[in-house]
């Protein structure tokens, strides 16, 4: 199959956020297999029907991206059907600390980077 005959493939990580679901929304397209990453399974279904009705096919998935594992086996397998054209690493946390001057604990601060970089 040419290039041009085959659907583009898109992988959005944080699908279930206001930029991660705008994009998605944005690359919904016939030919356009969007696959989708999100921890709210309720939402990621939400967008994967309007996706649909736009056209697209759709995969969702809502593995801990911090479990390496995990992660591997899922992009192992992705792959090994297409390779996406597009990745949109997008997924991201943020932490609240209680008041101001109280600094947030190591484990939070660690939870964020691990899935922020």
């Amino acid at each position: 199959m040419s290039q041009s005959q085959r659907s583009r493939c898109v992988l959005i990580t944080g699908a279930t956020g206001a930029i991660g679901g705008a994009l998605a929304r944005a690359y919904a397209a016939p030919s356009t297999h969007l696959v989708l990453h999100g921890r709210q399974l309720e939402t990621l279904e939400a967008l994967a029907s309007i996706c649909r009705q736009q056209g697209a096919q759709v995969t969702l998935s809502t593995i801990t991206l911090t479990d390496d594992h995990a992660l591997k086996s899922w992009l192992d397998d992705l792959c090994a059907g297409q390779v996406p054209d597009i990745v949109i690493a997008n997924a991201g946390k943020n932490t609240h600390p209680q008041a101001p001057a109280i600094l947030e604990p190591w484990a939070d601060v660690q939870s964020l980077l691990d899935i922020n970089l």
